[in-house]
């Protein structure tokens, strides 16, 4: 009988959390991605000597490190949020002297939650091609297509940081068009996250001999 443990099925399945809403704001079309963290699991059925659960055991716990990663730059990069897409910029030009190093930040926390939630999904996706019960194969292949979705939202977000610093935008009004034309695909991710990880979910349900919730 071999454990693992993986994060975030509670929260998981959430979708992200929509922008607060502020009249005219920048705030309206800034893509917020929620994140994963959730309790742990643990296999209760056996498996014969030709099994990859070790193997596979030893991903899954790499995988929870790469979520766990991504939560924490993802919630470090939300702090810039505020400070950069403000109710009104003003003039452009000199608001965004002000909050260059804070954007540019932004885009170095999204951008490495970013690259977590890639490892993650490419760590899940291994783990599902282990000699292992095909229920965990099954599981596994969709967790790694969900922390891909959340993987893309990240990148919305790195795109609009990376708006807001482009000089070549001389205006709030045209920012703005631009932040709302980038974030137009982000409620279908987030919707195709969010399928993924209840479809993980019913697994689990399903086969309570093979999961048991911490």
């Amino acid at each position: 009988m071999t454990e693992f443990n993986q994060s975030t099925d509670d929260a998981a399945n959430q979708e992200p959390a929509p922008a607060p809403a502020k009249s005219k704001s920048i705030w309206s079309y800034v893509a917020l991605g929620a994140i994963l963290i959730a309790g742990g699991v643990r296999i209760l059925a056996g498996f014969d000597k030709s099994s990859q659960i070790d193997e596979a055991n030893k991903l899954i716990d790499e995988a929870r490190f790469s979520v766990t990663q991504a939560q924490q730059h993802s919630d470090e990069g939300a702090k810039r949020i505020d400070l950069v897409f403000t109710d009104s910029l003003g003039e452009l030009a000199d608001a965004r002297v002000k909050f260059k190093p804070d954007a540019e930040k932004g885009i170095d926390l999204y951008g490495k939650s970013g690259e977590s939630f890639r490892l993650a999904a490419k760590q899940f996706e291994q783990a599902a091609t282990m000699r292992v019960d095909s229920v965990l194969q099954e599981y596994w292949g969709l967790k790694a297509k969900q922390m891909s979705a959340m993987a893309e939202i990240q990148d919305v977000l790195v795109q609009q940081f990376r708006l807001a610093l482009d000089e070549s935008i001389a205006d709030e009004a045209e920012l703005v068009k631009k932040i709302q034309e980038i974030a137009e695909p982000v409620d279908g991710i987030a919707a195709r996250g969010k399928d993924f990880g209840e479809r993980a979910e019913k697994v689990m349900t399903d086969h309570p001999t093979v999961f048991s919730k911490e």
